[in-house]
Order: C-alpha cells, then sequence, then structure tokens
C-alpha cells in the first residue's frame, strides 16, 4: 500500500507539474500577441535590438514565475509550521516603515492585515481558543467604545480617524494571540532588536549626512521641525524611517532596553546598547533623552542587584563630584538650549489638554480633532487619549499601560530559565522607559505602542502562569 500510494503521489504531482507548465506557454503565448501588454514586459527595450520578437520574452518570464510557484508549493509545509511567525514579524517590522506608504497605505496596515488574516483562518479552521486576558480585553473592547463615542463632539474629523485607533487596538490583540510560545516570542524581541538597531544605524547616517551635504534625509511631515538649534549649531531631527523623531525614540527605548540584557557577552550588550542611544540621541528629542537615561541609571540595579548599596554610594559621589565642577551647570545651559522651547510648549498644550477634558470629560473632544482646537497635540500620552475620547478612555489606557509594565515584570520574576529571565527583564526595562516617555509626547496613537502593548501582555500572558499549566496549554501544543 506505501509503495503504491508513493506511486500515485509521484503521478499526481508529475500531472500537476505539466499542468502548470502548459498552463505557462499558454498564457506567454497569448500574452506575447497583445500589443497594448508586451511593451510593460520588464526586459521591454533593454534586448539586443537585432533581436526581432522581444514580445516572445513573456513566455519564459511566465514559465520562470510558475516555477517559483511550484518551489514555493513545496515549501508550503515549512511555513505553515511557522505561519504565527511569518505573521508576527512582518508585523513588528513593519512600525519601523511607517513614514512610507505603499498604495497610499502604511505598511503597517498591509502587515496587519495579513496578520488579521492568518490569525482569523487558523482559529477558525482549527478551533483555537482565545488566549488573550479577559482583563485586556475588556480594556481594548472599552477603550474602542470610547474611540466610538468620541464622534459625537468630533463629528467628521473623528469620523474619519476611527480605524487609525481601531487598527492599533486590534494589532496589540493579535499580536497576543500569535505570541503564544516561548520560541515565538525570544523571535518577537530579536526582531525588535534588529529593527531598533538598523533604525539607529539610518538615523546616525541621516545625520552625518545633514552635518556634510545638508541634505535632510528626513520623512518627517513637517519639514520646518526638522532642524534643531543644538549647542554645537543646527543639527537634523532624525527619523530614520518614521514619520517622527518622537516615533523613533519610542522604538529605541524599548531597544535599548532589550539590548542590554539580551544573552550574551557584556560587550557586545554595552556596543549594541551605544548604538542605539547615539541613534536615540540623535532625535534631538527631550523625551527620548529622558527615557533612555532613565534605562540607563537603572540598568545597573536591575543587572547586579547584590551590588546596590555600591551603585547608590556611586552616584551620590558621582553627584557631588559634578556639582562641585560646575559641569551640571553647563549641562544645564546646553538642555535649555535644546529643550526650553519644547518644554515652554508643552506646559501650555499640557493646559490645553486638561482644559478639553474638563469641557467634554465623557466623550473627549474626538480623536485626532484636538489639533483644531490645539496648535498640537497634547504633549502627555495618558492626558492626550483623555483629551481626545473622555476620562474614561485616559484611565483605560493608563491601567492597559500599567499592565503590560507590570506584568511584563511579574514575567520576568516568575521565569525560571536564565534565557528567559534576560529577555522578560530587557522588556520589562524597555516598558518602563515606555512609561515615562508617555509623560512627554504624544504617543498614544502610535503604531509602536500597541505593538509594545501585545509583545508585552503576550509575554505576560504565557510565562506568569505555572509550568505545569504551560505544558498542558492546548493552544501552545496546537502550533
Amino acid at each position: 500500500m506505501n509503495s503504491e500510494f508513493r506511486i500515485r503521489r509521484f503521478e499526481f504531482k508529475a500531472l500537476h507539474g505539466l499542468f502548470l507548465l502548459a498552463l505557462g506557454v499558454g498564457v506567454g503565448v497569448l500574452v506575447s500577441f497583445d500589443r497594448a501588454l508586451s511593451p510593460y514586459h520588464p526586459l521591454w527595450g533593454i534586448l539586443p535590438s537585432w533581436l526581432p520578437h522581444t514580445v516572445w520574452w513573456w513566455t519564459p518570464t511566465a514559465l520562470l514565475v510558475l516555477l517559483l510557484l511550484l518551489t514555493a508549493f513545496r515549501g508550503f509545509e515549512w511555513a505553515f509550521e511557522r505561519r504565527y511567525a511569518l505573521a508576527a514579524v512582518p508585523l513588528l517590522a513593519s512600525t519601523t516603515l511607517t513614514g512610507l506608504n505603499i498604495a497610499n497605505r502604511d505598511p503597517f496596515e498591509i502587515a496587519l492585515l495579513w496578520a488579521v488574516t492568518v490569525w482569523v483562518t487558523t482559529t477558525l479552521a482549527e478551533h483555537r481558543p482565545i488566549r488573550t486576558p479577559r482583563f485586556v480585553l475588556a480594556l481594548l473592547l472599552g477603550m474602542s467604545a470610547c474611540v466610538v463615542a468620541s464622534v459625537v463632539n468630533g463629528r467628521v474629523v473623528s469620523l474619519l480617524g476611527l480605524h487609525t485607533y481601531l487598527a492599533k487596538f486590534m494589532a496589540a490583540f493579535v499580536l497576543i494571540e500569535l505570541i503564544a510560545t516561548p520560541e515565538l516570542h525570544r523571535t518577537a524581541l530579536r526582531v525588535l532588536i534588529v529593527i531598533s538597531v538598523f533604525s539607529a544605524l539610518v538615523a546616525l547616517g541621516s545625520e552625518v549626512l545633514f552635518v556634510l551635504t545638508g541634505f535632510q534625509l528626513s520623512l518627517d511631515d513637517a519639514p520646518t521641525a526638522r532642524v534643531k538649534m543644538t549647542p554645537i549649531g543646527p543639527l537634523l531631527r532624525a527619523t530614520a524611517l518614521l514619520p517622527t523623531a518622537q516615533s523613533l525614540g519610542h522604538l529605541l527605548t524599548v531597544g535599548l532596553g532589550l539590548a542590554l540584557c539580551r544573552p550574551g557577552a557584556l560587550w557586545m550588550r554595552l556596543l549594541l546598547a551605544a548604538l542605539i542611544w547615539a541613534g536615540a540621541a540623535a532625535t534631538l528629542s527631550t523625551g527620548s533623552l529622558v527615557s533612555t537615561g532613565v534605562i540607563l541609571a537603572v540598568w545597573p540595579f536591575v543587572q547586579w542587584p547584590a551590588r546596590t548599596l555600591h551603585f547608590l554610594a556611586l552616584l551620590v559621589v558621582a553627584g557631588i563630584v559634578v556639582y562641585l565642577s560646575g559641569v551640571l551647570d553647563s549641562a544645564w545651559d546646553a538642555l535649555k538650549t535644546i529643550g526650553s522651547w519644547g518644554l515652554n510648549e508643552r506646559v501650555e498644550l499640557i493646559h490645553g489638554g486638561l482644559r478639553l477634558v474638563s469641557e467634554n470629560p465623557l466623550c473627549g473632544c474626538g480623536v485626532r480633532n484636538d489639533l483644531r482646537v490645539l496648535h498640537l497635540p497634547v504633549h502627555n500620552s495618558y492626558l492626550q487619549i483623555a483629551a481626545e475620547t473622555g476620562v474614561a478612555g485616559g484611565v483605560l489606557f493608563t491601567l492597559l499601560a500599567a499592565y503590560s509594565l507590570f506584568g511584563c515584570a511579574a514575567a520576568a520574576l516568575a521565569a525560571r530559565a536564565a534565557e528567559d529571565r534576560a529577555w522578560l527583564t530587557g522588556l520589562a526595562l524597555g516598558m518602563c522607559g515606555i512609561a515615562v516617555h508617555f509623560l512627554s509626547e504624544p504617543l498614544a496613537n502610535d503604531y509602536l505602542t500597541y505593538a509594545f502593548f501585545g509583545v508585552a501582555i503576550g509575554a505576560a500572558t504565557f510565562y506568569r502562569r505555572p509550568a505545569a499549566a504551560r505544558s498542558g496549554d492546548r493552544y501552545a501544543q496546537l502550533l
């Protein structure tokens, strides 16, 4: 029976291949005679002029495409086994390309559509349970309701902006669902480090290019805000391939925490951290400098907890020396040169946000409608979403951020394997920096925010359960 089955299987594959081959030849011949389509062939116009019938190159092109499809069919089993990784990784990687657009769509939205398709089809076909905690699901649904209700005051502007928030809530949910095993979670964290290093390199390269040539390699939508005065002269506010310098700093804040705590040699971790921090400094964003500074200050206590008293004593001595040397005054003057205007503007925007909350406590002024009332969004993420969607929306967002941070920290404490503990500690450190970053930047409507929430809550959902429960998790076993 086995040999007969193999023979029939071989015959089926052979006939299937011959059919596709014949189909390719037929399509190539037909298209080659179509005068309207032939000139759009990739090789049209670059082949030697003595070839009389360049249109016939459509035929080998069609055959090549079909051969590639046959190769893809052979790798279908490999792709199916890794379908969740192939959905989650592009979704995370696309967060570094949100300054671009493909067919007038953000790459993140395209990747989200792919991830949702994979999750929906596998969930329905294989009867997978929902693994998102009920509390988190209630928070996301409650925020969605607040966003929809904000249309009452925001009207057309908020109606058109609904999808921006709802898509991001969906992204957080889908990432929690996709990242269901330790292997997938470690892969997601490695991807975050890779895209952080990539973005830092692009940011530093754009800064060097600006200093040498004056060319502004930036995808910032506000060209007048791309250059900032510093004590050493005008510098470009690097954005890499993201739309704003704040978004780049948001990414590099988490990347810095992961790079400092990831498993591996200390010198490699410090090298990656130095590169990522340099990219964050190239944003010339005070909020990014503060959030990454918090991570750098907390990291030694996390890395070597037994030496906490030593570090505290060292910080006290260093503070006294810096104060007496006068370096602190110089650094403060430089900081005021870079951030004084931004600090005053933030205070003004926060007062404006409080006014919006007091005027519209239930439904807010409407999502993306604060720009109509204020000249810029409120530069505090907690207050920003409260001003746009009401007090309830602000409270739910704060609870989601707190759950991500403390849940990830609890997962790091509960992890038994040293490798898992290192990864989770880095993620918790990054989420701590994110919580600080929220205080000074309008990131409540940023793609990265909800991607980080999804990764952190996915870790908290999986690692906080006892090992016996994880081994019996029917969801993980189905992967």
